[in-house]
């Protein structure tokens, strides 16, 4: 960078310095929302990456295989940096709902990998194929291991970052100029939580193939060799298959081919356009083929009509909601604005309350809009950023359809894992923007001085929101290190654990099952089986251990429950503990009951006893719902209050099952809309009562 240059231009020169002196007014203003061992990280992350851009954009750095390589370690350092609070985090959410998934009663058979293909989540089946195969390839790796998952996920964000850097380098042959947007993409605050919750691992790949696939179309643009071609638009269709939003990759790489990128100035190619035309006509073909296929896999579940999802009103809504993402997540909260991140099951980022109240905001707004000043479309770029542009606006549009049958725009604006694929594009577009006035030598340090605040204000969000979920989720990583520890030391020990986890319900779904799943054999449902018991803080030797009996004894088996009715879900019979086939089975019906089905130690004949649920149940508020068995009565409280009593008309088989085995449908993904948590069993005799 010639610094010489900006001095001959004061405003420049002044601009560079206000820059300067708004990150210090930030850092002071705002020091005490991390600790200071995490400000020293961004400082240092924000000076490494300094001396490596200044490092990268001397003259005679060669774009050779080193500097490549200095860049791909500076994104990894950084990633790591502002990634590492939630490195020791469990799972969470939806992760337990799928891992359920891929332990099938009979073992794995093809009946079996349908199953996983077509994950049925609260009511609603969808057709991923490649991304549930993703999560059962990853999991047949790494098993539980947390620390290799939550790596996994970083790697992969760090080589979307590496694309990014290729594919702004392609164009604008300076690495120092790419180098800086694929870090920014590293520390972008609107999408943290898709690397953090390692669930949405397949949104990662999709946009990663699709990088790829644009990378090797213009590659066969210059060399003309086929099998870039042929390679190109397989790793398109992957990317729609990873997730159906990015419907118009193999387009957009046909479309490359067509105009040659940049290569031809603007002059369409259409020298051996058969191949291509061939090729895309291939992709679409193949997609159709699976996705009817996989129609027939979710015959039966519920779904929205094409006609309701173009519906005039829905699609004046779901435009409407494009347009606020652009506005709310991929301008304002990547800009550095700090977010408000609020925690209900998942991760919300919100704008904060006082965005337009605040002068630090407001100068951040500004000198955004002042980047965006500097934009320039050339006849070079103009019709790759035409195609990016329609890639990025049609996958936000298709899940914006869908979201506003199902959610709302805030909800939409909200949501990291709708925004990782359209940011990666719009960090390439913002690239090949603003190359034309980077190149000017009074402008060069402005630019990049600008793009540095960015990133240490994101870097500085990104810590504080990974320190939010790492918070909320202590309610889980603790009693799970002290469990890991404690059956280290005893590994005969066979451990109950006598309570749900819960924290205000901030990480809820699956929060209650993810001990049945971590330690297979080593836990326990029922506290008369178990040699310790385990109250999340220590463990004590069972007193109370006994010889199971062959009959059912006493039990109260408690759930927190919110029940939701969702449009285009139809409810459905699930149970939430045993099956059909195994006994005792306790289900939630679609007309307000809880269904208990027992049996008969004498006959082997199956009764069911049906509990009604009370009238007008929130669909805001959990409830407390017991299912009591007490001598021959069997009970329902909700809340603590007896709601219904059933006398049994017989002597029934104890539990068949216990552990992950227990656990029933819903918690493999096939229950309603509706949501359970905080499953609990206990059975200790004389203290169990119905009243």
């Amino acid at each position: 960078m010639n610094l010489k240059s900006i001095s001959k231009s004061p405003a420049t020169l002044a601009l560079t310095l206000f820059t300067g002196l708004v990150v210090i007014y930030s850092f002071v203003v705002s020091f005490e929302v991390l600790p200071a061992y995490q400000w020293v990280i961004v400082f240092v992350l924000t000076l490494l990456s300094s001396v490596v851009y200044l490092f990268l954009d001397r003259a005679s750095v060669k774009q050779g295989r080193f500097a490549v390589f200095v860049v791909l370690i500076t994104y990894a350092v950084v990633a790591i940096g502002v990634f590492h609070p939630t490195m020791d985090n469990l799972f969470r959410s939806e992760h337990w709902i799928r891992v359920t998934g891929f332990y099938p009663p009979g073992g794995f058979s093809w009946e079996a990998i349908k199953e996983i293909v077509v994950l049925e989540f609260l009511g609603s089946k969808r057709f991923q194929p490649f991304a549930h195969l993703i999560l059962l390839l990853r999991h047949l790796i790494f098993g539980y291991n947390i620390f290799l998952s939550h790596l996994l996920s970083i790697a992969l964000h760090i080589i979307t970052a590496f694309l990014i850097f290729l594919t702004v380098r392609r164009f604008t042959r300076n690495i120092g100029f790419a180098f800086l947007f694929g870090l920014l993409f590293v520390v972008l605050q609107s999408q943290f939580d898709i690397v953090v919750w390692t669930f949405h691992l397949y949104i990662i790949l999709g946009i990663i193939s699709f990088l790829a696939a644009l990378l090797l179309a213009l590659r066969y643009t210059e060399t003309g060799r086929p099998v870039y071609l042929f390679i190109s638009f397989l790793l398109s269709l992957i990317s729609i298959l990873f997730y159906e939003p990015s419907i118009l990759a193999p387009v957009a790489i046909f479309l490359i081919v067509l105009f040659r990128g940049t290569e031809d100035k603007g002059e369409a190619n259409i020298r051996g356009l058969k191949l291509p035309v061939v090729l895309v006509i291939v992709a679409y073909v193949c997609f159709l083929l699976i996705t009817l296929y996989g129609k027939t896999l979710i015959s039966g579940g519920s779904s929205v009509g094409v006609g309701t999802l173009l519906a005039w009103e829905n699609l004046t809504l779901a435009v409407k909601g494009v347009i606020v993402n652009m506005w709310e997540t991929n301008f304002i909260k990547n800009i550095g604005v700090a977010a408000r991140i609020h925690i209900f099951d998942i991760v919300y980022i919100y704008l904060p309350d006082n965005l337009y109240g605040s002068a630090v905001n407001i100068i951040k707004l500004a000198l955004a809009f002042l980047l965006i000043f500097f934009f320039r479309f050339t006849r070079a770029n103009g019709r790759l950023i035409f195609i990016l542009l329609m890639v990025a606006l049609s996958y936000i549009l298709i899940i914006s359809l869908g979201r506003m049958q199902t959610n709302s725009i805030s909800y939409l604006v909200s949501q990291p894992r709708y925004q990782y694929f359209i940011n990666a594009l719009f960090i390439v577009v913002a690239g090949m923007l603003l190359w034309r006035k980077y190149r000017e030598k009074n402008l060069k340090p402005l630019i990049a001085v600008l793009l540095g605040a960015v990133f240490f204000w994101n870097a500085q969000n990104v810590l504080y929101a990974n320190n939010m979920v790492d918070k909320e989720m202590d309610f889980l990583n603790a009693p799970y290190y002290k469990m890991k520890a404690f059956l280290d030391e005893e590994p005969s020990a066979k451990v109950y654990v006598n309570y749900a986890p819960l924290n205000e319900l901030r990480f809820f779904l699956g929060s209650d099952i993810a001990f049945d799943m971590l330690f297979d054999g080593k836990v326990t449902r029922f506290s008369t089986e178990a040699t310790h018991i385990f109250d999340g803080e220590g463990f004590k030797l069972n007193k109370a251990r006994s010889e199971p009996s062959p009959y059912l004894e006493d039990f109260n088996l408690s759930w927190g429950y919110l029940k939701v009715v969702r449009k285009g879900v139809k409810p459905h019979e699930y149970t939430l503990v045993g099956s059909k086939q195994t006994y005792p089975s306790i289900s939630i019906t679609p007309d307000g009951f809880v269904a208990v089905r027992l049996r008969d130690a004498r006959t082997g004949e199956i009764d069911t006893y049906r509990l009604r649920e009370p009238l007008g149940l929130s669909s805001k508020r959990f409830a407390e719902m017991e299912v009591i068995k007490a001598g021959d009565n069997l009970c329902l409280r909700v809340n603590g209050l007896l709601t219904d009593r059933l006398t049994l008309r017989g002597r029934y088989d104890n539990w068949e099952s216990d552990g992950r085995e227990l656990l029933g449908e819903y918690y493999s993904g096939k229950g309603s809309s509706s949501y359970v948590t905080m499953l609990l069993i206990k059975r200790e005799g004389e203290s169990i009562r119905c009243r």
